[in-house]
């Protein structure tokens, strides 16, 4: 079985919301640390306008 897939990366917050009113998605790969915002917010607001399934991966790293 061959799975085709595009992917399309919005680092921000704001395009993210943007890019969901006009591209239609199968899944959504979200990390917690957003540039200009918590991907848990970002989550909450997803849940009030889709049901698209989700994927939540978050790296900590001490050594900034």
């Amino acid at each position: 079985m061959l799975i085709r897939a595009k992917r399309k990366e919005h680092n921000r917050f704001e395009e993210a919301k943007e890019k969901l009113q006009t591209y239609h998605y199968h899944l959504i790969l979200l990390d917690i640390h957003l540039p200009d915002g918590n991907g848990i917010d970002f989550i909450q607001e997803l849940r009030q306008i889709t049901n698209i399934p989700i994927i939540f991966l978050s790296v900590v790293n001490d050594e900034y």
